[in-house]
């Protein structure tokens, strides 16, 4: 079996209320939003709805788009249901949220957010009629650049950390899952709209249930090289 629609929409349709207002070098925003939980690809296959909510204050120091620099804070939430699509009778609670924080003042920049979820944890795509359940999962991440001067290299590092719980046929109640994972990497921009990256990923993942740990204990490591450019 396999998915044929998402499940987490960060890009929805519905109504959406938001605005942003300023009050001396604050910038302050936030946004109220209605809509269906399926993405922007799918219409509407039941008659539950999404709630979400986002929430930000910003100090800005200057700059403007992507590039603009400051001390950014936000808070996030999304709740509703979804139709169960391998038993149509069934729906789950599916409740995400999250807080950030967000640092631009070059050389430097540093982000930092915590999440959490119950209901509908991703158990692997090997299994996918195991989503639909109440499990809860948290995780978060702190990562880092130094914009090297008069270059165009910047130097990058990331250490995120992922628990959650575990639906597996051969789970016990309390089974989780765990997974910290230390980046290092590298940029070169060419121009501001084209770049390179080179990154290491150093993993660390255990599971209370023996089955999925026996997949996760030989994954060591990851190399890969990216190149992005926006049109």
């Amino acid at each position: 079996a396999q998915y044929s629609r998402s499940v987490g929409a960060f890009r929805d349709v519905g109504i959406q209320l938001f605005d942003t207002f300023k009050v001396n070098n604050w910038e302050h925003s936030y946004a109220v939003m209605y809509g269906n939980g399926n993405g922007i690809n799918n219409g509407d296959n039941d008659d539950n709805k999404d709630i979400y909510l986002y929430l930000s204050t910003e100090n800005v120091f200057g700059g403007k788009g992507g590039r603009r620099e400051g001390l950014k804070m936000f808070a996030w939430y999304q709740d509703g249901k979804r139709t169960n699509a391998f038993d149509k009778t069934q729906e789950q609670d599916r409740t995400r949220s999250g807080l950030g924080v967000k640092y631009l003042d070059k050389p430097f920049r540093v982000t930092a957010e915590y999440m959490q979820g119950e209901g509908m944890i991703f158990q692997g795509q090997h299994r996918p009629t195991h989503i639909y359940n109440n499990e809860e999962a948290d995780g978060g991440y702190i990562e880092g650049g130094w914009y090297i001067a008069n270059t165009n290299f910047e130097i990058d590092l990331r250490y995120d950390t992922y628990t959650r719980g575990e639906n597996h046929p051969t789970s016990a109640a309390n089974d989780e899952s765990r997974a910290d994972t230390i980046t290092y990497g590298a940029q070169y921009h060419f121009n501001k709209k084209t770049r390179l990256n080179v990154e290491y990923a150093e993993s660390d993942d255990e599971s209370d249930n023996a089955a999925i740990h026996a997949q996760q204990k030989d994954v060591a490591g990851l190399f890969a090289i990216q190149v992005t450019h926006i049109f």
